[in-house]
């Protein structure tokens, strides 16, 4: 039931102008490069990106364990901290609205935690 939520969240948040991957790489690093070839396949329009947002595999893992999904996500078009707490606000919005609490302390700097287990 949560993979479908979770699903459902990151297809509103590509509709929305985000590159959002699930389970994607092993490392974060690994994921924002996903992220951003898949950006490029896209079409790679800056003017159109919000941000990239999603999850590695080692996310995915971890939550399966603890119920608890760890995010990542940065703010285009160059990664400041305003852009990153206005991507990190629009991806966490996306989640409650889902029904999901989140817990995030509204910086750039750290990743929200979706609690799966509601």
């Amino acid at each position: 039931m949560a993979k479908k939520r979770v699903a459902a969240v990151f297809a509103e948040l590509n509709a929305a102008g985000f590159v959002a991957l699930a389970s994607t790489g092993t490392t974060q690093s690994d994921g924002f490069s996903d992220c951003r070839d898949d950006f490029h396949s896209r079409g790679g329009d800056l003017d159109a990106l919000v941000g990239f947002c999603f999850t590695t595999r080692k996310d995915t893992r971890r939550a399966r364990a603890s119920g608890q999904l760890h995010l990542a996500f940065w703010g285009a078009p160059e990664g400041s901290a305003p852009q990153m707490e206005r991507a990190g606000a629009q991806v966490v919005a996306a989640f409650r609205r889902a029904g999901f609490t989140v817990v995030w302390d509204g910086t750039g700097d750290s990743r929200p935690c979706v609690d799966l287990t509601r």
